[in-house]
């Protein structure tokens, strides 16, 4: 008796383990884009920088190590848009940019946060703009502006760079939050064809069935 509660009761806990692994993911976008502007990196440098743009590079990256090393807020936001407007087309102007949105974050300036972001997508090419795309999503989300942040999660879906189930995840949770029930099934339904771990499984078929209840008493 004592197994079978036990068993019930899993998948309420997987819903909370889900939303837990989605606060985590809002508090590391940064982690999450400087990993794929490091591979941006080393591909830029195997295509073989100039002298100038070596020099240039070398540059942006000890000013914005001593941004990082910098105690005081505000001298260290001064620093990052120093970096920013003497080396705009350097990968350290990218993290530079990323700096300020976790500082602009960690203030609750969610506005200023998503515009220094927002920079970073336009900037960004290949792996990068999903990946951007993605932190967006995180933060319009956390704006309550639910449509914008759909829009976002279905680039990174669609980018086939394996993002397909993160993106998925998210996509499933927005449609729920603005009562898009059947989008939510549909989305829900996409990650099953993913082939998700079997732990992650149960949490998706527990959610399809709740769904599905809710949409029964709807019609």
């Amino acid at each position: 008796m004592a197994k079978e509660r036990k068993e019930e009761k899993a998948p309420e806990e997987l819903l909370v383990l889900h939303e837990r692994w989605v606060d985590f993911a809002k508090r590391h976008i940064r982690e999450i884009i400087i990993a794929a502007i490091a591979i941006v990196v080393v591909v830029a440098a195997w295509s073989g920088f100039t002298y100038y743009q070596q020099q240039k590079t070398e540059k942006a990256a000890l000013l914005l190590v001593q941004g990082l090393m910098t105690q005081d807020q505000k001298q260290r936001e001064n620093i990052y848009q120093q970096v920013i407007k003497k080396y705009g087309n350097t990968p350290a102007a990218l993290e530079a940019r990323l700096a300020l949105f976790e500082e602009y974050y960690a203030q609750g300036k969610l506005s200023e946060a998503t515009s220094e972001l927002e920079k970073v997508a336009s900037k960004a090419k290949g792996d990068l703009k999903y990946f951007s795309s993605l932190g967006l999503g995180y933060l319009k989300e956390e704006q309550k502006k639910y449509p914008e942040a759909e829009k976002l999660y279905e680039k990174a879906a669609t980018a086939k760079i394996g993002l397909e189930k993160v993106a998925y995840w998210d996509l499933s949770r927005v449609a729920e939050l603005q009562n898009k029930l059947k989008e939510a099934v549909k989305y829900y339904e996409k990650l099953v064809a993913l082939k998700p771990e079997a732990e992650k499984l149960t949490f998706i078929q527990v959610k399809l069935e709740r769904l599905s209840q809710k949409l029964e008493k709807i019609d």
